[in-house]
């Protein structure tokens, strides 16, 4: 689809096989428990 960015089985630290569509030009806010690592680069 046009203007979504997806993502499928993505792995990292305590998440596996995560899949997802994101879409584009929107805010999207990513949250999770306060102790697990929130790190994007």
């Amino acid at each position: 689809m046009k203007g979504t960015i997806f993502i499928k089985g993505a792995w990292e630290n305590n998440l596996k096989n995560v899949s997802l569509s994101i879409p584009k030009y929107k805010l999207v806010v990513l949250t999770g428990p306060s102790e697990s690592v929130k790190t994007w680069w």
